[in-house]
């Protein structure tokens, strides 16, 4: 036996079986059994906690009968009836955190009895790596822990994060010009047909109901991130949004994964639409 000291930094296991998130973040209640988290977010409430989790974690009492990429034994309806209540579980807990985060791609692992999965899914769908039994080659999977917990620290994005969003935390200067963005001002016109007299309309004015939508959109417990969007009329080649919920979220795991945000430009403090969406990346396809 070796003595191995490699340092393993900051994450934490949180199990979260029982209690669902607010209904304002997952109003269908979804509980995956656990997650990776960083030391200074690991929650304390028994609950998922989608935008902070780094690797969700399900796990299962049997391997075969639970495991939704085995395809090589007949298939019993019995078993592939509940394969398939299993793929459909992991592929909600994967949209949930896309819907929530800004991920490039997502790593999950999903543990069935001794053995264990490690899935990588994206836009496309998911990828997997064969089932091993954790406990006869516990060195490799020790390996793969301590890889992912060395990535959190030192290269997050090798996780998935996407680095043109940066997470807003309370306390940021951000987090106040988006409060006091969503406040009601005196430049606020209401869109209703009326008839207008000279004056009654500010040079510079915000339509009330955009404001509206922005001050729905800062939910309690979703996170808020600042997203930067490529533009060359700017000295650095980006502009910068902040923005928390989404207006509008494409159902489904695999696809565009469209959202639509009702965005405040952190340089010029206006509100503007912003589109969130992949593309696929082949040949011929601009």
């Amino acid at each position: 036996m070796v003595n191995d000291k490699r340092l393993c930094p900051g994450l934490k296991l949180h199990l979260s079986e029982v209690t669902p998130d607010l209904a304002s973040i997952d109003p269908i209640g979804k509980k995956v059994d656990g997650a990776l988290f960083e030391n200074e977010h690991a929650p304390s409430d028994k609950r998922p906690h989608w935008a902070d989790q780094i690797v969700p974690i399900e796990f299962k009492r049997g391997w075969r009968d639970f495991d939704p990429f085995d395809d090589l034994e007949p298939q019993l309806k019995a078993k592939a009836d509940l394969q398939a209540k299993v793929r459909g579980q992991v592929i909600s807990y994967a949209e949930s955190i896309f819907n929530i985060q800004h991920r490039t791609f997502l790593i999950m692992l999903l543990v069935m009895g001794r053995r264990v999965r490690v899935l990588r899914w994206d836009r496309s769908g998911v990828a997997t790596t064969p089932a091993i039994d954790y406990m006869k080659r516990w060195n490799l999977f020790r390996e793969v822990l301590w890889r992912i917990s060395v990535l959190a620290k030192h290269a997050p994005e090798c996780l998935g994060k996407d680095e043109s969003a940066t997470r807003i935390y309370t306390g940021d200067p951000r987090w106040k010009i988006m409060d006091e963005a969503a406040r009601e001002h005196d430049t606020d016109v209401e869109e209703k047909a009326r008839v207008l007299q000279e004056g009654d309309i500010p040079s510079a004015f915000t339509w009330k109901y955009i404001r509206t939508l922005f001050r729905m959109s800062l939910a309690d417990d979703w996170p808020r991130y600042e997203l930067t969007v490529p533009d060359d009329s700017e000295a650095d080649g980006n502009r910068r949004f902040l923005v928390c919920r989404p207006y509008f979220s494409a159902k489904g795991m695999t696809g565009r994964g469209t959202r639509g945000y009702v965005a405040l430009d952190l340089h010029t403090r206006e509100f503007m639409w912003l589109k969130d969406a992949w593309r696929a990346d082949y040949a011929g396809v601009d």
